[in-house]
C-alpha cells in the first residue's frame, strides 16, 4: 500500500506543471514495447474498455485528441484523482498479467521478445534473474527513454535491495512492473 501513496504522491508533485500523455499514447508504446503485434491487444482490455475514436467513452478521461464538434484539442490531460484511479487499475491488471508470466501464465498478448526476457527475469532470486543486466533489459523494455538514467539508478537500487533479496519472482515482477507504469515519466508529457 505504501508504493502506491508514494507513486500518486510523487505523480501529484509532477501534475502540476505536466499533463499526461493520455490514452492513446500510452496504449501505443506498450504496443510496441511488450504486446505482441499479431494481437489486437490493448491496455483498455484490462478493465473491459475499448477506445473508440468516436462517441465518449470511460478511456477519455485518460487524456485524449477528440472533437467537441467545435475545436479539436487535447482533453483531460491534466492529472487527477480519477484518471489516476483509472491508470492504477489498469496498470494493476497489467502487472498482474506481466508478474503471471513467472508461474506459467497466458503469455500470448506478449511479444516473443517480451517473453524471452521475463524467462529470465523470473529466475529471481537466482543470481541470472536478479542481477544488473535483467533490471536494465526490463526497464529499458517498459520505460524506453522516457525517464533520465537517475530514475533507473533508483529503480535498481530498491530492487537490488535486501528488502526484495528472497521475494518470490512474480512478487518482485508484479512491483517492478506497477512501479515502471506508474513512474511519472511514463505517464506525463515533458
Amino acid at each position: 500500500m505504501k508504493y502506491i501513496f508514494l507513486c500518486l504522491l510523487f505523480i501529484s508533485s509532477f501534475a502540476q506543471a505536466a499533463e499526461l500523455k493520455g490514452y492513446v499514447e500510452t496504449n501505443q508504446a506498450l504496443r510496441e514495447r511488450i504486446f505482441n503485434q499479431n494481437e489486437n491487444y490493448e491496455v483498455g482490455d484490462f478493465i473491459g474498455v475499448r477506445y473508440s475514436d468516436f462517441g465518449n467513452n470511460l478511456l477519455d478521461i485518460l487524456g485524449t485528441y477528440k472533437s467537441s464538434g467545435v475545436t479539436l484539442g487535447f482533453k483531460n490531460g491534466q492529472p487527477n484523482s480519477l484518471n489516476i484511479l483509472v491508470w492504477k487499475m489498469m496498470f494493476s491488471q497489467l502487472s498482474d498479467k506481466i508478474s503471471e508470466l513467472c508461474i506459467g501464465g497466458d503469455s500470448t498478448h506478449f511479444s516473443p521478445d517480451f517473453r524471452t526476457q521475463m524467462t529470465t527475469l523470473c529466475q529471481w532470486p537466482s543470481a541470472t534473474g536478479r542481477n544488473e543486466e535483467s533490471l536494465k533489459t526490463f526497464w529499458t523494455t517498459l520505460m524506453g527513454y522516457d525517464a533520465p538514467e537517475d530514475e533507473y539508478i533508483a529503480f535498481r537500487y530498491f530492487f537490488l535491495s535486501d528488502q526484495w533479496r528472497q521475494a518470490r519472482p512474480n512478487d518482485v515482477v508484479w512491483a517492478m512492473s506497477y512501479s515502471v507504469l506508474m513512474n511519472p515519466y511514463f505517464l506525463l508529457r515533458d
